[in-house]
């Protein structure tokens, strides 16, 4: 994400000029002309964020942009240059001349590039939601996301077992986390239910009207209709699904279970990052509505199961602080009653599998398996150990009855 970091060192340059150069550097004739161009190249990035996975095809728009952005430099260019001549007004008129005389004084322009930066960051954000919605292709009935579709398969004839399995897909994304998991499941004699979780699949904005007990509720009721004429249950979890899949064993005892990477309160944290993932989150849903994702930052190795994957890419952060708070609520039970299974990712990104794993050595179960895979990151069922964790899935469901 280059616009972020490119209109930030635009503004501290300014801002640096002002505090530290002398009214007569300011007088300059090229500087009116060179801030007018800094505020179009805003313009530009702003508008139409060519740096991203949603990026605006050049239009009216984009001229519009620049010519805003051109215009607004251009007044406070002019606003810095009054000033300035001001300055040498007082000294024709026998004021000192100082030729150090500052627009600001530094301290003040660091406080209005703190204040900017977010400003700025609040703008894109917002600008990459509306391209992200303008972009995705959707069902005109129903307003889902292609491929975020919910999933409802039965038993392939014949192999019917009289057994279903529940999937509860991942924070921002859908049932296609699974990858080829509901087909696997439906040959084998299962019938599978995938529901797109509330919020999820259409907008980002939805996430901020679907609540946490919005989720619930659906999950129940999926799970009831799965359940419908004594068809005995069990529940997979991926990621968010993972919790939702304990608090709802916890709740009613599945026949199985089965949590893939699941988030269980904390969010990894990149080594060369000061301040934990969690604190971070926090911070942030305090100080802006939206946050994105870079383009290229799916926790995916694998680029054919990145194109497979249908998630937002531009998510409200107050409900992302909602739903870390369940997965702590989830990592709080103490034991299920079902007979588990726990799939995690040596490089999973986005939750710390040792630390998964430790819990998982800490709840009581009536059997419990944990598998590892050494080349996947958090989408494991859509990444280079896909085969290995959905035979692991199918083996596990297929003996624990």
């Amino acid at each position: 994400m280059i616009e972020l970091p490119v209109v930030s060192l635009l503004v501290l340059a300014l801002l640096v000029l002002a505090a530290r150069k002398g009214h007569r550097h300011l007088l300059r004739p090229g500087l009116p002309l060179g801030v007018a161009a800094g505020g179009a190249l805003c313009g530009y990035l702003l508008e139409s964020l060519p740096f991203t996975e949603f990026r605006a095809e050049p239009s009216p728009q984009t001229i519009l942009g620049v010519l805003v952005g051109a215009l607004a430099a251009r007044i406070a260019a002019r606003g810095i240059a009054g000033w300035a001549r001001g300055v040498e007004r007082d000294v024709a008129k026998g004021a000192p001349d100082d030729p150090g005389v500052r627009l600001i004084h530094p301290a003040i322009a660091a406080g209005l590039f703190v204040a900017t930066v977010p400003l700025v960051y609040g703008m894109v954000a917002a600008r990459h939601e509306t391209l992200e919605v303008r972009a995705r292709r959707r069902d005109p009935a129903t307003a889902v996301l292609r491929g975020a579709e919910p999933v409802r398969l039965a038993a392939a004839p014949g192999a019917a077992n009289g057994r279903g399995v529940l999937l509860l897909h991942g924070w921002l994304g859908s049932p296609a986390d699974f990858g080829d998991l509901p087909k696997d499941l439906a040959a084998a004699g299962f019938e599978v239910s995938a529901p797109l979780l509330p919020g999820h699949g259409t907008v980002p904005s939805a996430l901020e009207t679907a609540t946490q007990e919005d989720i619930a509720a659906a999950v129940r009721a999926a799970r009831a209709s799965l359940a419908a004429g004594g068809r005995r249950v069990s529940i997979v979890g991926m990621s968010y699904g993972g919790s939702l899949a304990l608090l709802e064993s916890a709740a009613e005892t599945p026949e199985a279970l089965v949590l893939v990477n699941p988030l269980l309160g904390t969010l990894a944290t990149p080594s060369f990052v000061p301040v934990s993932s969690d604190t971070l989150l926090d911070v942030a849903a305090r100080m802006f509505r939206l946050s994105f994702r870079p383009v290229g930052f799916t926790r995916c190795n694998d680029p054919e199961g990145r194109k497979r994957q249908v998630a937002y890419a531009t998510f409200p952060l107050a409900p992302c602080v909602a739903a870390r708070d369940t997965s702590r609520r989830a990592a709080a039970v103490p034991s299920v009653a079902s007979p588990a299974l726990l799939l995690l990712s040596d490089m999973d990104r986005t939750t710390p599998a040792d630390a998964s794993e430790a819990w998982f050595g800490g709840v009581a179960a009536p059997s419990k398996e944990v598998r590892r895979h050494p080349r996947s990151d958090h989408l494991l069922l859509l990444d280079h150990d896909a085969p290995a964790a959905s035979d692991a899935i199918l083996r596990f469901l297929t003996t624990k009855r």
